[in-house]
C-alpha cells in the first residue's frame, strides 16, 4: 500500500493527504501491452501480491470499495503499491 507522508488541512478546511511518489505504471498501463501467452502465470502472481496487500486493511476491517487496475501502481523494480482509498470504509464492528 502507498505509503502516507503527511496529512493537514487547507486555509479553506479540505483535506490534504500526501503520499508517497511512486515511479512506474499502472497496473492498466502494464496490461495494455500485456501478452499472457508468453506470460501466463503473471495475472496470478499479481492476483495473489494484491491479495496479500490488501490482508492488514482487511484485518483492521477497512474496505478499499475502487480497486482497479487504474489504483495499483507497480514501480520499476516490480514492487506492487495500492492507492487511492478515497472512498475505503472501515466495517462496524462489534
Amino acid at each position: 500500500i502507498v505509503n502516507s507522508k503527511d496529512f493537514f488541512l487547507l486555509n479553506d478546511g479540505r483535506p490534504v493527504l500526501v503520499q508517497e511518489f511512486v515511479d512506474g505504471l499502472t497496473l492498466e498501463e502494464v496490461l495494455k501491452d500485456f501478452d499472457q501467452k508468453e506470460y501466463p502465470l503473471l495475472g496470478l502472481a499479481l492476483s495473489l501480491e494484491i491479495l496479500a496487500a490488501l490482508e492488514e486493511p482487511h484485518q483492521q476491517d477497512i474496505i478499499h470499495r475502487d480497486l482497479k487496475p487504474q489504483n495499483i501502481l507497480l514501480n520499476k523494480q516490480g514492487k506492487l503499491k495500492i492507492t487511492d482509498f478515497g472512498i475505503a470504509k472501515q466495517l462496524n464492528t462489534k
